[in-house]
């Protein structure tokens, strides 16, 4: 759930969970110009990353096994 932050920054990341809502320690770890494609709220997303800003997408309905997350 959480990614590999001390690796990052990432090129590519691949969830292939269904999250039900966007979990911001993945985008963050995406480096300029990486793609994020994660399913939430059973809509697979797309979301590339320039400097700060995010560019979101959606490709149409999916449904997944549930992300579980870690407990805090």
């Amino acid at each position: 759930m959480l990614g590999a932050p001390e690796d990052a920054p990432f090129d590519r990341i691949l969830v292939s969970a269904g999250a039900e809502h966007l979990p911001p320690t993945l985008p963050a770890q995406l480096g300029e110009g990486g793609i994020l494609v994660i399913p939430v709220a059973q809509q697979m997303r797309r979301i590339l990353r320039w400097g700060d800003a995010l560019e979101q997408t959606v490709h149409g309905a999916y449904l997944f096994v549930p992300l579980i997350e870690d407990p805090p």
